[in-house]
């Protein structure tokens, strides 16, 4: 399901999603590729960041050998190539000591700069 939701974009779907049901958002489908790959290949650059303060590992290859920056550039999303090189920063920034499932919203609405 967290695949279909990240092919179309479907951010408010995928959070609702990982937190209700707690998908894990790394889980690869048929040729290995993860949500996060999807959101790339198809330049959704919220549902990147969402799945970047979720943890979503980025550097997972799928059967291909292909990361989610390998699909954003051969797509020519820049946007998502610029998200998915900073990952490592954004990430840091957003994850605290202490954090769990249950600071989730108030880590997203702040990653995304929304009030509650």
């Amino acid at each position: 399901m967290c695949h279909v939701a990240a092919q179309y974009g479907q951010t408010a779907f995928l959070y609702h999603v990982a937190l209700r049901w707690d998908a894990d958002v790394d889980a690869p489908d048929g040729d290995g590729r993860t949500p996060l790959h999807w959101a790339a290949y198809k330049g959704f650059s919220d549902t990147i960041r969402l799945l970047l303060v979720m943890d979503a590992r980025w550097v997972l290859a799928d059967r291909e050998g292909c990361t989610p920056l390998h699909w954003a550039a051969i797509r020519g999303n820049a946007e998502a190539c610029t998200l998915l090189l900073q990952a490592r920063k954004l990430v840091g920034a957003w994850r605290r000591p202490g954090c769990a499932w249950a600071n989730a919203h108030s880590l997203v609405t702040e990653a995304f700069g929304c009030s509650t």
